[in-house]
C-alpha cells in the first residue's frame, strides 16, 4: 500500500492541471536543466557543498533527484565517486535518466528507500511543496543524515501560480514556520533566505496570463535556439537577485544535531499551527518582539543606570548601554521571533545594528528633550524614549534585518 506522500507525489490535481511525475519528466527532460532558476538553484547547492570538507568518502544523497543533474555536477566538480552518490525520486522515468549519468547502486524510484549507509549531505530541492505530508520527508531525512551532516533545502513561498500548479505544488511555506519545524526535528539552522525578486516574481505572475503557450514554447520539448537565447539572458539577469534577497524562493542550510528525544510530535504541532493559526503572523512577531525588545531594554537600562550612577556622562552611558541592549535584542529576536538566519552572521548583525542606530537617533533626541528640557530622571527618561521608538524599531528590523522579503545578505543564493 502506498503512503500518503507517495500518493500525493504520483498524481496531483491542482486547479486546471493534473500533475503526473513520469509524464512531467518525459516532457521536460531536455529543457529542464537549462531553466534559469534551475541553474541558479544548482549554483546555490554547489556553493553550499563547497563549505564542507568534501572528501572521496563524503556520501551525498539527493532526495527528489529528478534526472540526476545535481548529482552529476557534484560528481564532476568535487570528483565524487559514483558509489558515494545517491538519490530517490518517485518517477521511474527520472531515475532512468539519472542512472545514465551516475553509475550508483543508490538510485531508487521510491519515496522512502532503505539506505544501507548514513549520509553526510542530503539535498532536498523543490520537493516538500509537492505533498501535504512533507513532515514525513523531513523526518526521513533527519534519520538518514549523520550527526553534523548538512541538509540543503530549497522550496517555495508565497502565492501558488500557474507554473507551480503545472509542477504539482500543493502548498507553499512560510520560512519562519519552516525553520522552526526543522529546529523541532533536531536541526540547527545555518542559514535561511529568500531569493528571486523582482524578475523571478514577475516570471511567476506572467505565467498566469497564457500558461499553455508558455508551457509549449519554453517548458517542454527540444531545446531550440529561441529557448537557449531566452534562458541564457534570463540566467544572467537573475544574478541581480543575489543582492536584493527577496522573492518566492526559499533556501535553507541546516545541520543535524544530537538531541536526547525525538521531537516529531512537536514538529507536527508546529506544522499544524502554521496552517491553522488565526493570529496574523506579523502580530505574533510584534508581540514577540515586544518581549525580546523589553528584555533587551532591561539589560540596556541596567547598564545605563550603573554607568550614570558611576558619574559617566549620560550620552556616553547611552552609547555603551546601547551596545549591550542591541546585542541582546539581536540574538533573542533572531532565535525566538523571526527565525531568520543569514549565512554571514556578522553581516546580519551589522544590518541589525545600522537599523538600531537609526532608531537610536530618534531615541537620543527624545531622551535629550526629557532630561534637559523636561527635567526627568535619566533612567525614567530612558524607559519612555525606548518605548516611544518600539514600533519604529520593529518596522525597520521587519523590513531589513529579518524580513521574509529581505532575508540574506552575502549568502549563497539561487531556483525554476
Amino acid at each position: 500500500m502506498k503512503t500518503k506522500a507517495e500518493s500525493f507525489f504520483e498524481k496531483v490535481s491542482s486547479g486546471d492541471f493534473e500533475y503526473n511525475c513520469n509524464l512531467y519528466w518525459e516532457n521536460t527532460e531536455t529543457a529542464y536543466p537549462y531553466y534559469p532558476t534551475v541553474r541558479h538553484r544548482k549554483r546555490y547547492i554547489l556553493d553550499a557543498i563547497k563549505n564542507i570538507k568534501f572528501t572521496k568518502e563524503t556520501f551525498v544523497f539527493d532526495y527528489g533527484c529528478g534526472q540526476g543533474s545535481i548529482l552529476n555536477e557534484i560528481k564532476y566538480q568535487f570528483r565524487g565517486q559514483d558509489t558515494n552518490l545517491g538519490g530517490c525520486d518517485l518517477s521511474e522515468v527520472a531515475i532512468e535518466y539519472a542512472r545514465k549519468k551516475i553509475n550508483s547502486p543508490y538510485l531508487y524510484p521510491q519515496v522512502f528507500p532503505q539506505l544501507p549507509v548514513k549520509c553526510d549531505v542530503i539535498v532536498c530541492s523543490e520537493v516538500i511543496e509537492h505533498t501535504e505530508d512533507y513532515l514525513e520527508i523531513l523526518y526521513w531525512i533527519k534519520n538518514h543524515l549523520n550527526y553534523s551532516g548538512l541538509l540543503i533545502l530549497t522550496t517555495q513561498t508565497g502565492k501558488i501560480h500557474a507554473s507551480d500548479k503545472y509542477t504539482g505544488h500543493t502548498q507553499h511555506f512560510d520560512i519562519y514556520q519552516l525553520t522552526h519545524i526543522l529546529e523541532r526535528l533536531g536541526f540547527r539552522i545555518e542559514s535561511a533566505s529568500r531569493w528571486g525578486f523582482p524578475f523571478f516574481t514577475l516570471q511567476k505572475y506572467l505565467t498566469n496570463w497564457n500558461f499553455e503557450k508558455i508551457r509549449q514554447d519554453y517548458l517542454e520539448g527540444e531545446l531550440s535556439l529561441k529557448k537557449r537565447i531566452v534562458f541564457k539572458i534570463a540566467f544572467w539577469v537573475y544574478f541581480l537577485h543575489d543582492f536584493i534577497n527577496s522573492g518566492p524562493q526559499i533556501y535553507i542550510q541546516a545541520i543535524r544535531e544530537k538531541v536526547e528525544k525525538e521531537d516529531y510530535e512537536e514538529a507536527k504541532l508546529t506544522a499544524k499551527s502554521s496552517l491553522n493559526s488565526s493570529v496574523p503572523k506579523i502580530l505574533r512577531q510584534f508581540v514577540g518582539y515586544l518581549f525580546t525588545g523589553g528584555s533587551a531594554t532591561v539589560v540596556d537600562v541596567i547598564v545605563f543606570s550603573i554607568l550614570v550612577s558611576s558619574g559617566l556622562w549620560y550620552v556616553a552611558a547611552l552609547g555603551v548601554s546601547f551596545v549591550f541592549g542591541v546585542s541582546t535584542n539581536f540574538f533573542l529576536s533572531r532565535r525566538f521571533v523571526f527565525g531568520v538566519y543569514w549565512q554571514n552572521r556578522l553581516a546580519q548583525y551589522t544590518v541589525f545594528t545600522i537599523i538600531s542606530l537609526n532608531t537610536l537617533l530618534a531615541n537620543l533626541g527624545l531622551l535629550k528633550l526629557l532630561i534637559d528640557d523636561v527635567g526627568w530622571d535619566a533612567t525614567a527618561a530612558r524607559l519612555v524614549s525606548a518605548a516611544g521608538v518600539a514600533l519604529l524599531s520593529f518596522t525597520g528590523h521587519k523590513l531589513y534585518s529579518f524580513s521574509s522579503s529581505n532575508l540574506q545578505f552575502g549568502a549563497r543564493q539561487p531556483s525554476p
